[in-house]
């Protein structure tokens, strides 16, 4: 038989596995048979598997594969942890308002068996926290409690109770005041506002019965400053009452009648006196003050007796907003669409005769500006980034605002104007944000929120002199020479506690300077720089010459003492004399301060620190105004202040 075989293969299988045919002739009884035999064979190896289980919220990925080598599968394995991170946003989806409830979804993925999962979670909040509550208590001793119920919403929109207690004085509360701020914008005393900007001298507030005792006329002088004729600022305040004319003026400057006098400045029902950043002027018994910082900012403040009975730029004070806008005589603009238009119609009817020291080459009644010209659409957002502070409830203001006292969308409003305006001016932009930050922190103070420290090292720093301290709660009558020469004490008519540059420890105000109390300019130490003149020799000169050393020797005394001739001289520093009244010297004595450096030099005669040779100079304790009479060098001043 043949004995060369056959060799076949068969197709590889799905297992891996293939059968390989072999044929061959076989002698079987004298016979050649054919004869088949099969043999299997590894034809491939298995795939690769791959396989996933999550462990601590990790994926283990464990890897098989395989490989072929001669009739044999060599299997090897891998492993690989991951992590599976979920998307980190929050999505929150509102829901319409229904009955003031509106219902939030929030949704969030979780990662749950190594798989993220959109997890939805339901709640229901009011569409609007409760309005602010104030509760006022019971009056004891001249003061009330009073407690602000308010809410803020914090991130999650959840309304979150806030409770304030001030302690206020009671007659505070039943006040109107209106505000000049800026450049200029007027909030009137039922908290609207007005926006005029007319360059003459105008009524801001009058009693409209002259024959009230109390019968007080304020006026408002505007300018233009800089290069700018669209937009005016305040210059001075008059105030008119008891037949006399306080001018309040740029520099913290006051005119009484047309002359210059210092402060503090009394008379029989008023007093004006520096209060913080303000000249204050205060009518002690007719419920009615008026202030001005010397630069943009004034304010004037009445009780609520004189309500309805006003007319002028402030309004009227009944508490209605609608009859506000009202014109000298008696017609009733706030139909008006165009607000530009209304409010100059206001403003230009209270016109009156300017009699000021820089009156308007032309003033005219103000043409109304066009809403378009205040400011460009670029801007705007810059002009909101300046202002933001000023409706901002988590702000520094934040609390103030939230209690509803004050107009803070009506200052924000202004700033932004403002900001707007002097967008091309970097140092008049600086100068407009911080002056309406500023209305604000007075206007918080007014409310009961004093202190609050909105200026820092880089947004409107406040400079303070040498000799003073920046503070956010000034006391708005601080210690002053005249405490100290006359005995009197600090009377601050309730007046809040504002920001401003107070005397360092241990200085009292003379003027507008801090000194030290052996040095204020009534009474010196060293005898010998008594004799001096504070104003220059030019207006001592012009002083003298109009009659102010008789008429006013005690102003005299502080600025022009030696032109007057009220000082010591060589010949006469040996007379033994009061330099102050009779009656206020023995006060001092039986005090046992006769001691003290000031003591002993105004009251020598009273504390018996006469020499042996001196001249005596007699004296006699009044009342009345103040006279000095002059024989030889030997003066006798005797002073308005002693039923004080």
């Amino acid at each position: 038989c043949k004995s060369i075989s056959k060799k076949s293969k068969g197709a590889c299988r799905s297992d891996g596995f293939q059968s390989v045919f072999y044929e061959h002739e076989k002698l079987v009884n004298c016979e050649c048979q054919k004869q088949v035999q099969t043999r299997k064979i590894r034809c491939a190896c298995p795939k690769t598997r791959v396989k996933r289980r999550c462990v601590d919220n990790k994926v283990v990925t464990t890897k098989t594969s395989f490989k072929l080598s001669g009739n044999r599968c060599h299997r090897s394995r891998s492993h690989h942890r991951s992590r599976v991170s979920c998307p980190a946003k929050k999505r929150v989806v509102k829901h319409k308002c229904v009955g003031n409830k509106r219902i939030y979804e929030y949704l969030e993925h979780r990662l749950r068996n190594c798989a993220c999962k959109l997890v939805r979670q339901r709640v229901v909040k009011p569409c609007r926290c409760p309005k602010p509550k104030t509760i006022e208590k019971p009056c004891v001793a001249g003061k009330q409690k009073v407690v602000t119920i308010y809410y803020v919403k914090d991130r999650m929109g959840n309304c979150k109770k806030m409770t304030d207690v001030d302690t206020e004085v009671c007659a505070r509360r039943k006040t109107c005041r209106c505000d000049a701020l800026g450049d200029p914008h007027f909030l009137m005393y039922d908290g609207v506002p007005l926006h005029f900007q007319g360059e003459c001298k105008y009524t801001l507030t009058k009693l409209r019965n002259p024959a009230d005792p109390c019968a007080f006329d304020v006026q408002v002088k505007n300018e233009h400053r800089g290069d700018n004729k669209n937009y005016t600022y305040v210059r001075l305040l008059d105030v008119k009452i008891f037949g006399r004319v306080f001018r309040l003026h740029q520099h913290k400057r006051l005119l009484v009648d047309g002359k210059i006098v210092s402060l503090p400045y009394t008379g029989p029902g008023f007093r004006v006196f520096y209060s913080g950043p303000y000249v204050q002027f205060v009518a002690t018994k007719c419920r009615f003050s008026a202030a001005f910082d010397g630069r943009y900012t004034g304010y004037v403040e009445v009780g609520k007796q004189y309500a309805g009975r006003m007319v002028g730029l402030c309004g009227n004070c009944n508490g209605k907003q609608k009859d506000d806008y009202v014109t000298r005589e008696g017609v009733n603009v706030i139909a008006k669409k165009d607000n530009f238009e209304r409010d100059n119609l206001v403003g230009n009817s209270f016109r009156v005769p300017d009699d000021s020291d820089k009156p308007g080459k032309r003033c005219k009644n103000t043409p109304a500006l066009s809403a378009s010209s205040a400011c460009s659409n670029a801007w705007i957002p810059r002009a909101r980034a300046l202002c933001r502070r000023l409706s901002d409830r988590r702000g520094p203001f934040g609390k103030c605002i939230a209690s509803g006292r004050v107009p803070s969308l009506a200052l924000a409003n202004d700033c932004r104007n403002d900001a707007c305006v002097n967008r091309l001016k970097p140092a008049a932009l600086r100068r407009a944000v911080c002056e309406a930050h500023k209305d604000l922190a007075e206007q918080c103070a007014e409310a009961g929120f004093a202190g609050l420290r909105w200026r820092t090292k880089t947004f409107c720093p406040m400079k303070c002199d040498k000799d003073k301290v920046y503070t956010t709660k000034m006391q708005p009558c601080p210690k002053s020479c005249e405490n100290l020469f006359f005995g009197t004490k600090a009377n601050c008519y309730n007046l809040p506690k504002r920001e401003g540059c107070a005397c360092k420890k241990g200085l009292v105000l003379d003027g507008r300077k801090c000194v030290r109390p052996e040095m204020c300019q009534c009474v010196k130490k060293f005898p010998e720089l008594m004799c001096k003149d504070d104003a220059s020799a030019k207006k001592c000169r012009r002083w003298r010459a109009a009659g102010h050393c008789a008429s006013n020797p005690y102003t005299m005394l502080k600025m022009c003492r030696r032109t007057c001739g009220l000082c010591h001289t060589k010949k006469a520093k040996a007379s033994c004399r009061n330099i102050m009244s009779v009656r206020r010297c023995k006060i001092l004595k039986r005090k046992g301060q006769c001691g003290t450096s000031f003591v002993s030099t105004a009251c020598r005669r009273t504390c018996g620190l006469c020499k042996a040779g001196d001249k005596i100079v007699e004296e006699k304790s009044t009342n009345k105004t103040a006279k000095s009479s002059r024989r030889g060098h030997t003066v006798v001043l005797r002073s308005t202040e002693d039923k004080d």
